[in-house]
């Protein structure tokens, strides 16, 4: 999308509260407690959201594990949470995330999570 400087967009959400439309356009998906929000190093906008992390793709490729498409949003269940014990040393798709209340990329390209309601801060290798 070509943008103009000084003007603002919507790059994520529809306005609506929920955690669907994972695979398809971010504009069409719906957010729920969109917390804060990164570039990682690839250009991927890293969005923590309530329970999940998003991911919008820069561009099309594999990004944490998993094929993207420029402009879609993908869910926590490739990149991190969705289970149902904290799931600590394991893989991130097993585990429960309560509440991704910041999200950070470490120099080392590492992304890092701050789990507010678990009192955790987990570092997600890519």
């Amino acid at each position: 999308m070509k943008m103009t400087a000084g003007h603002i967009y919507r790059v994520a959400g529809d306005g609506r509260t929920g955690s669907g439309g994972d695979g398809g356009p971010a504009t069409a998906a719906s957010l729920d407690l969109a917390g804060s929000a990164i570039v990682d190093g690839a250009g991927n906008l890293v969005i923590g959201d309530g329970t999940r992390v998003r991911v919008v793709a820069a561009r099309t490729g594999r990004f944490y594990d998993q094929r993207m498409t420029a402009g879609h949003i993908y869910g926590i269940y490739a990149v991190a949470g969705g289970g149902a014990s904290l799931g600590d040393h394991g893989p991130a798709t097993s585990a429960l995330l309560s509440s991704a209340s910041a999200v950070a990329v470490s120099p080392t390209v590492r992304l890092l999570v701050s789990d507010g309601a678990d009192n955790r801060l987990r570092d997600i290798s890519p």
